[in-house]
């Protein structure tokens, strides 16, 4: 499931249509999902075998459910990245503004303007619904 989801959140550059914000929400929730039920069928399987009690012991789903959570955490990652290149425009701005040079401050910078058109058109692709 990791290498799946590095290779879907993968974009080398290039457009990739798995690559929004969307795509990669799918993934965290679908990882977080399954590894609680991964954990979940480890239990109740443990719970189904009756005899001899040393087969239940060596029911182990850890290996997977670590491979969701690497899985999850790859993609939170991904957004994290994908949400600072973003906003990385605006945050340029800012560093770039003469601070000591200003007589006055007023309510909205251009910097801010930049960082919030950007999170509104992540807003756009319905993540947020």
């Amino acid at each position: 499931m990791c290498k799946y989801a590095k290779t879907v959140l993968a974009t080398d550059g290039r457009p990739n249509a798995l690559s929004s914000y969307e795509h990669k929400c799918a993934i965290v929730n679908t990882a977080d999902y399954c590894s609680t039920t991964v954990k979940q069928m480890e239990q109740v399987i443990k719970s189904k075998v009756e005899t001899p009690e040393e087969y239940a012991e060596q029911i182990n789903f850890e290996g997977s459910y670590s491979e969701l959570l690497r899985a999850a955490s790859s993609a939170v990652g991904a957004l994290v990245s994908q949400s600072m290149a973003a906003v990385e425009t605006g945050f340029e701005r800012k560093i770039k503004i003469a601070w000591s040079t200003l007589r006055s401050v007023g309510d909205q910078s251009g910097y801010v303007l930049t960082i919030r058109e950007k999170f509104a058109e992540a807003n756009s692709q319905r993540v947020w619904d």
